[in-house]
């Protein structure tokens, strides 16, 4: 039987699959495959795009490697940006953010921090402690509008232990000869460097940013409009840090500081280790905070 001019249904013989019940197979057996490959075609991200629009609330976890993975390969993070373009309500816990140790190279979560916070939109949060990340994800999802990533390590928390998730920023020492400013759980690394700066007899403020996205003037001039020196340290890469980012507004403004000292992973890729391992080799333990702050007023 002839349908139209180019399509044409094979007629029924007995013995053989009706035509269509063929094409729903073949339709059934197309879905299972893109199921199989589908992580980086079909993901999270796209399917809480309608589950938004049916009136959910939706919140998913997201290693950062697997966001790292699939962006050259499937251009996935279109989703991000679809998501952020509508302004949706999507929150996104960033599992393994940061240096991640013994789940090895490919999973440190060190590029997050750097593309999320360049979509437009989106709220990043970095919680330090237990108690901060309970906070903030209430917060996330019933605070704060628009898509939100709540970033968060693999393991448990350091000695640091309070809640201090009330503002953008936040001061935990004081101080008057250097000002530290840092972000999740490496807090725990500034404030022993500050400690042994302290019986250098340099006098360390230590500042925590507890958002990371947006970073507007308003919100750090108070905090950093001006200072002698600004060490910003990180356990992410160079490019685009969060240490650049704060630089160049305040210098956008006039009130860039009189010296700035970057501590991060610059351009190098850790190998698998042990956390505090990976941390003194990258100079941002507390050991290689300190002592890039010394070098930095010699």
């Amino acid at each position: 039987m002839k349908l139209g001019t180019n399509h044409i249904v094979p007629a029924y013989k007995p013995g053989n699959p009706h035509p269509a019940i063929a094409a729903v197979c073949q339709q059934i057996l197309l879905c299972i495959i893109l199921c199989i490959i589908g992580m980086y075609i079909i993901d999270e991200r796209t399917l809480t795009q309608p589950l938004k629009y049916t009136g959910f609330l939706t919140l998913f976890q997201q290693i950062p490697a697997d966001m790292r993975n699939a962006q050259p390969a499937f251009c996935s993070i279109t989703h991000f940006h679809d998501v952020a373009l509508q302004k949706l309500h999507v929150v996104l816990g960033v599992d393994r953010a940061g240096l991640v140790g013994a789940d090895g190279e490919t999973h440190h979560g060190c590029f997050d921090a750097l593309f999320l916070s360049e979509i437009p939109g989106f709220t990043v949060l970095c919680p330090a402690s237990f108690a901060e990340l309970r906070r903030m994800l209430r917060q996330a999802l019933f605070e704060i509008d628009g898509p939100v990533a709540v970033r968060y390590p693999r393991g448990g928390e350091g000695d640091y232990r309070e809640d201090r998730s009330g503002a953008p920023v936040v001061r935990l020492r004081e101080g008057e000869d250097v000002t530290l400013l840092t972000y999740g759980v490496l807090v725990n690394q500034a404030l022993a460097a500050a400690d042994l700066l302290e019986r250098q007899g340099v006098r360390t403020e230590v500042l925590k940013l507890n958002q990371i996205s947006p970073l507007e003037y308003e919100t750090l001039a108070p905090w950093l409009a001006g200072k002698k020196l600004l060490a910003v340290a990180e356990d992410a890469f160079g490019a685009g840090c969060v240490g650049q980012r704060t630089a160049a507004i305040l210098a956008q403004h006039g009130q860039a500081p009189e010296k700035l000292v970057l501590i991060n992973l610059g351009k190098t890729f850790l190998p698998e280790g042990a956390v505090p391992q990976l941390e003194h080799q990258a100079g941002i333990d507390a050991a290689g905070i300190a002592r890039a702050v010394q070098e930095a007023r010699t």
